[in-house]
């Protein structure tokens, strides 16, 4: 595809393109443009300008300029909000000539999405300066283009565009391409980066958030309901009923375990009892207190007064404090007697079965959490203590991660740390700092096989995208701070060995640079060599562009305006 490119990283790179006749994914001259008439050459030479800006990429591709003679401006807008083709809505060109007048030219709707046709005339030669603006909501977006040499004739644009320079060759992915494969870019610029110690972890619970729900005697294990126990990875509150055990004893026992049971219902109808006669005590003292306030606000303004002596307010404020007193007391008591009524409940959680008399234990979950082994069956014998469910809380989990004992020292100093996961590639997660977690423990005893030392963090982990058992990487932050060069690590392709990665030059040209690569922190990776500050890099899509650059055959250009 012969192409010179106007292309901008800020400044201009001016370049002509002859159309037919491309080499696999590059961008050359004509091997023998001096052939062609001046006829043929106008009409095949392009000038293409690729402009960024904060908001949008104007990708614009256009015939030589001469006055007077329509101009199809062939100009491709992306947003970079999301990459994606600007389907709809105008946009304006502004064109201001050499003596300063300037003019307007509105196309209300793209002919095709992401691609507006506006055809604009130049009235007169000389230098003009061309400006894009693209309404988004209440804002317009500016994008200045570089400026237009208009000609007076044909064969004038055509001589002062033959000295112009060779244009970068590189690989041709159209915008169309990248709008349907979603291909996203990124500035490469400078950031800091902080060199981390690169550990294995292991996901697993935290202290006190593991519980099993165990048989408290031999007997028959019942589901809580009709539909069966709970299974395998459900979540469950704390004083859930997971089941009941019906106890397979008789005789003296089963004289015995009853004789409990109507002890206990006494107990609780007893307690239930003195929770009415508490909550009497309650209501009345309240009415008694607010009494006594009422009559010693009215004694304190009735003393202000002089109308009440000092010993009719001291009555007054010790009946206060009298009833005030008892309001409070009586709350106290009622906690208390909800502790020893719940204290009841949980050991006299034992009923009889409507149907059959039978007597039931009830098994209830000790915390809230999710269930991750369940091996129970319906009418089942069991023995005392076994083990019928294992409940883990995974609101917060622990990272328990296995660090050489010879990076202890830069752990124990480390000023913060973070993991990844296969399972989420690409993505980095913080472990300390503010909403995050903490270190909670540097393990004492090195293990002598494999000369590590244990170092545990504790993580929330409210969308459970940790469980227990999956192994991460995790990033010990050291001393060693630089302000470099970066790039995100999606960006680097590895070609067999070699970190690579794909830069665009223009709107539908893409380069491919080898890198040497430095530190690798939170998700970028330091450039050594291979790129410079500024220019754009391929972070999404840069698999298809490498097959691009590999096609034995490449389209010229494939827009069908």
């Amino acid at each position: 595809m012969h192409r010179l490119h106007l292309c901008l990283f800020g400044c201009a790179v001016i370049g002509i393109c002859v159309l037919p006749g491309c080499s696999p994914g590059s961008v050359q001259h004509a091997a023998h443009e001096e052939t062609l008439t001046d006829e043929d050459a106008a009409g095949k030479r392009t000038v293409q300008i690729s402009v960024w800006t904060n908001e949008y990429e104007v990708f614009l591709e256009h015939r030589l300029a001469v006055a007077g003679t329509p101009l199809e401006f062939i100009t491709h807008v992306t947003s970079l909000s999301d990459f994606s083709a600007r389907s709809s809505g105008p946009i304006t060109f502004v064109l201001v000539g050499p003596d300063g007048a300037s003019q307007e030219l509105v196309t209300e709707t793209p002919a095709r999405p992401g691609i507006y046709l506006p055809r604009v005339t130049f009235p007169t030669p000389g230098l003009w300066r061309v400006c894009v603006n693209i309404p988004t909501g209440d804002t317009v977006s500016e994008v200045k283009l570089p400026p237009v040499t208009v000609s007076k004739t044909l064969a004038e644009a055509i001589e002062a565009h033959r000295g112009a320079p060779e244009p970068t060759e590189g690989i041709a992915f159209l915008k169309e391409q990248q709008w349907k494969l979603g291909t996203q870019t990124a500035l490469v610029s400078r950031r800091p980066l902080v060199e981390r110690l690169r550990v294995p972890g292991e996901v697993v619970p935290a202290a006190g958030r593991r519980a099993a729900v165990t048989s408290p005697m031999a007997g028959r294990v019942l589901p809580p309901h009709e539909e069966g126990f709970p299974r395998k990875g459900d979540r469950v509150e704390a004083g859930q009923r997971m089941g009941a055990i019906e106890p397979t004893i008789a005789g003296l026992a089963r004289v015995e375990l009853a004789a409990n049971r109507a002890q206990i219902r006494g107990l609780q109808m007893e307690v239930s009892v003195k929770a009415l006669q508490i909550e009497t005590e309650i209501a009345e003292a309240k009415a008694r207190l607010e009494r006594c306030e009422v009559v010693l606000e009215r004694t304190q303004g009735l003393f202000a007064e002089k109308a009440k002596s000092r010993r009719e307010l001291e009555e007054a404020e010790y009946d206060a404090k009298t009833a005030r007193a008892a309001y409070e007391g009586a709350q106290r008591l009622q906690k208390l007697h909800e502790q020893v009524k719940r204290k009841i409940e949980e050991e006299g959680d034992l009923h009889s079965d409507e149907r059959s008399g039978l007597l039931h234990i009830a098994l209830r979950a000790p915390l809230a959490g999710t269930i991750v082994d369940a091996t129970v069956t319906a009418g089942e014998h069991v023995e005392p203590e076994r083990n019928l469910f294992t409940i883990i809380d995974l609101s917060r989990v622990w990272i328990e991660a296995k660090v050489g004992e010879h990076y202890v020292a830069d752990v124990t100093s480390s000023s913060g740390a973070g993991f990844s996961l296969e399972a989420y590639p690409g993505q980095h997660f913080p472990i300390t700092g503010p909403g995050h977690g903490e270190m909670i423990n540097i393990g004492s005893v090195i293990d002598p096989a494999t000369r590590t030392v244990p170092v545990i963090y504790e993580v929330p982990n409210p969308e459970g995208k940790l469980r227990i058992g999956m192994f991460v990487q995790v990033h010990v932050a050291t001393g060693r701070a630089e302000n470099a060069i970066a790039i995100p690590e999606s960006a680097v392709v590895d070609e067999e060995g070699r970190p690579t990665a794909y830069v665009q030059v223009a709107g539908e040209t893409f380069e491919k640079r080898y890198l040497e690569l430095g530190l690798r922190d939170s998700g970028f990776a330091e450039v050594k060599s291979g790129l410079q500050e500024g220019e754009r890099v391929v972070i999404k899509g840069a698999y298809a562009i490498r097959l691009a650059s590999m096609a034995t055959q490449i389209p010229a250009h494939g827009h069908a305006h």
